[in-house]
């Protein structure tokens, strides 16, 4: 009979599959229960057979050649067999657990719900169908908490969490001392409850992890297949208890279990990436803990690895890149080389190309990118990376409709960009934007609530720029209100207290300018020296802070005479200047303040000495601008008039 042979040389290339994969076999296996199933009788057991071989190779061809067609065509396969099969059939929890299998599959692939779903429900009946006492119950529990893991992972349902650690804690009830699967039973349980911790941080979870990992180490030889797996699961569970403790013990013996892990495991293993990811990212905790530069190298080496065996369409390739992007632009802002931060804006471009609009890392990842682009604007000031960042955080605000807790910050955000490029290249529209934004933001976050004294300080500071662009006096007695309500409800010991002080020390001067009421200027200075004394070194607002108080000085020297004034507003910008790097676009810009109060100092005390280093500063600062630079026309205005006056100097004696 045809059929009959069909179906015996189909099982005979699986088999032979199965021993040596090739796609020749599996293809030929594949077609010879197609023409089966299409010659199969009305009689049930033939179509059952068929369906059930059928589904069975298109699965391996899947698996060996990643046709999505053929994932999808077993998945109808197995759905028609079931029901076909009579619910008594005392292998249908074979083929439910298969269907559940193959549904989930599809699920990692292509992230719809509803086949995650039909997962759990099909592995529900089959575990019905494994009572107690049946020697299949355990594959049917683990099948369940397989279902409802990636369930919780994509959609954040505790519940599904909590089922998942049920049928796990089950397995291994069920999975004695002495059974060659208990190492695996106790890995998975304590995976799950790290997973857990993570989420409710419950650390009798975290200590019930550590002490399953232990004991699955203790049982699995050091040359088993699975030693690896091992390794890396106690590593990861120690490395989150040092996150959690600090406990520097924790850390080193994480990465020596990594790279244990690391060594025993193969480059063509599936968890071989993972195992490098996760080595990587100890590095990087314990560089962020000592400073020890090796470190950093070494996981950014892992992280490249771990990309170079991620290829396009795998779920693991957008973390890849995204990891590597972190680690370059932690170096980066370490030691300042452009290179890296070059590479962290292409590896997050990356990542986004690899990410759907549902994506549940596109956000990050956006935001990500959007911080690593400004930060390159403010190092060569490319407007190309500014409206970039733009596009970026839409997109993130677009996803963040009202209502949503975070839409507030975002705007904040928005509108930080838009304020940056307005005052670099003055375009009105930026202007009205960043307000607009702004104010959306404060009415989103009122009086009481947190980040209100946040979102004032930021609507003020738009509001003094759209004075000093337009020069309503409105706009700045506003943002001077605005920055004494910030300051008042923001604690002395919180970190926007520095800020603020010197936000509306900025605003007082400036009013000072328009009106020249002394009392303002005063203040100003005092609320200066009151930032710098709670901004110790290596305190980020400690670099703006001292350039604040330094130009107040200046302009009470400028305006009253006093020399100490002068005096001290130098000092101050020089300070400012050992605060920034050669490499900043700050360094440029800090150089130019100095010589900006040596040539004021001048003018007061008539040192030609004060005049000759005042040029040569402002020629320094002119040589490290990149070309097109907005502040190029500002310096160079300074410059030739600094200039003009020892040319006059010279003509004059």
């Amino acid at each position: 009979m045809i059929w009959a042979s069909l179906i015996e040389r189909g099982q005979n290339l699986m088999d032979s599959h199965s021993m040596s994969p090739n796609d020749a076999l599996i293809e030929e296996s594949v077609e010879c229960f197609r023409v089966a199933a299409s010659m199969s009788s009305q009689a049930i057991g033939s179509s059952l057979l068929t369906m059930g071989l059928f589904a069975n190779a298109l699965m391996a061809r899947f698996e060996q050649v990643g046709d999505f067609a053929n994932l999808t065509e077993a998945i109808a396969n197995y759905q028609g067999f079931i029901e076909l099969m009579p619910r008594d059939d005392q292998n249908r929890f074979l083929v439910l657990n298969r269907l559940s299998q193959a549904l989930r599959t599809r699920f990692e692939h292509s992230g719809g719900r509803e086949d995650l779903d039909s997962a759990i429900l099909y592995s529900q009946e089959a575990l019905e169908l494994t009572k107690p006492g049946h020697p299949n119950r355990v594959s049917s529990l683990n099948n369940l908490a397989g279902s409802f893991l990636p369930r919780f992972e994509q959609f954040g349902d505790l519940a599904d969490l909590d089922q998942a650690i049920i049928h796990l804690q089950a397995v291994l009830e069920l999975t004695p001392h002495g059974d060659s699967d208990r190492a695996t039973s106790l890995t998975n349980l304590s995976a799950a409850l790290i997973t857990r911790f993570q989420e409710t941080k419950n650390h009798t979870d975290l200590i019930d992890a550590i002490i399953h990992s232990e004991s699955a180490m203790k049982l699995t030889l050091s040359d088993d297949i699975d030693y690896s797996l091992q390794a890396n699961n106690l590593a990861s569970a120690l490395l989150i208890r040092f996150k959690e403790t600090e406990d520097r013990p924790d850390l080193d013996r994480a990465i020596v279990l990594y790279q244990l892990a690391l060594d025993k495991s193969s480059p063509i293993r599936p968890d071989h990436s993972r195992t490098l990811n996760n080595i990587a990212s100890a590095l990087l905790n314990r560089f962020k803990e000592a400073g020890d530069r090796n470190d950093l190298d070494q996981a950014i080496t892992y992280y490249r690895g771990a990309l170079g065996q991620s290829f396009p369409g795998q779920p693991n390739r957008i973390t890849a890149f995204t990891n590597l992007a972190g680690a370059v632009k932690t170096r980066f802002d370490q030691l300042g080389d452009p290179e890296d931060l070059d590479q962290a804006i292409t590896h997050y471009q990356e990542s986004l190309d690899q990410c759907s609009l549902g994506h549940p890392a596109r956000l990050d990842i956006l935001d990500s990118l959007t911080s690593v682009l400004r930060s390159r604007f403010e190092l060569v000031g490319n407007r190309t990376d500014l409206d970039r960042a733009v596009i970026c955080h839409q997109a993130i605000l677009e996803r963040r409709p009202s209502g949503h807790p975070n839409r507030s910050s975002i705007l904040d955000e928005l509108a930080s960009i838009y304020l940056t490029r307005f005052k670099q290249f003055g375009d009105d529209g930026d202007l009205d934007q960043a307000i607009v934004n702004h104010q959306q933001a404060l009415d989103l976050r009122p009086p009481g609530t947190t980040g209100h004294f946040a979102s004032l300080n930021n609507f003020a500071g738009a509001l003094a720029t759209r004075f000093h662009h337009l020069g309503d006096r409105n706009d700045l007695d506003q943002a001077i209100l605005y920055h004494q309500q910030a300051l008042g409800q923001a604690p002395l010991n919180h970190p926007a207290h520095i800020p603020h002080l010197s936000n509306l020390s900025a605003s007082l001067m400036t009013r000072f300018q328009q009106t020249g009421d002394r009392s303002d200027l005063d203040k100003a200075i005092a609320f200066c020296q009151e930032a710098l004394e709670q901004a110790p070194n290596g305190h980020p607002s400690r670099f703006p802070t001292t350039n604040t108080l330094a130009s107040v000085l200046q302009l009470r020297a400028a305006r009253f005479g006093d020399r100490t004034d002068i005096d001290e507003a130098i000092t101050h910008y020089q300070a400012a200047l050992e605060l920034v790097s050669s490499g900043q676009l700050n360094y440029s810009t800090a150089i130019n303040n100095i010589a900006g109060a040596l040539l004021t100092r001048f003018e007061k005390v008539g040192n030609r000495i004060d005049l000759n280093d005042a040029i040569a500063k402002f020629r320094e600062a002119l040589r490290l601008l990149p070309p097109g630079h907005p502040n190029f026309s500002g310096i160079i205005y300074n410059f030739t008039g600094a200039l003009i006056t020892q040319h006059d100097l010279i003509q004059a004696s």
